[in-house]
């Protein structure tokens, strides 16, 4: 879970979650007084481009990785890069190799608008809600 504040009014934020795997899921309060309020929008996906160090021929992204985009190695070519929906983790045909590579990937989340009468910490917590 990720919280940033609105830079206009800090009593306002966005809050993302990437469960991982990915499944059904609803973020909860769990602690404030008075209560953060949390607006649900929906599903997002965001294109980033990153810069990830190999060692051994792995490496990971920041965020979990929707669908894998453009790779463009900086140093050392490693060959094809794999990796599972849903993971951070990227693993290049070359395993003991060590380089930078540039990458480009979709990453989706859950978004929510949270609102607060009052600045206060929160404890926010993900349920899982896809099994019903």
């Amino acid at each position: 879970i990720e919280y940033t504040a609105d830079e206009d009014d800090g009593l306002k934020g966005i809050v993302k979650a990437w469960p991982s795997p990915w499944r059904e899921i609803r973020i909860i309060h769990t602690r404030g007084t008075p209560p953060v309020r949390l607006y649900p929008d929906g599903i997002q996906s965001e294109q980033l481009t990153e810069t990830v160090e190999f060692v051994a021929g792995r490496g990971a992204v920041r965020y979990p990785l929707h669908t894998l985009g453009a790779v463009v190695w900086l140093a050392d070519d490693l060959g094809g890069i794999t990796t599972a929906t849903g993971s951070r983790e990227l693993v290049s045909d070359t395993a003991d190799g060590y380089s930078l590579v540039m990458v480009t990937y979709t990453t989706r989340y859950y978004q929510y608008r949270a609102e607060s009468l009052i600045e206060t910490d929160a404890q926010l917590l993900i349920e899982d809600i896809s099994r019903g």
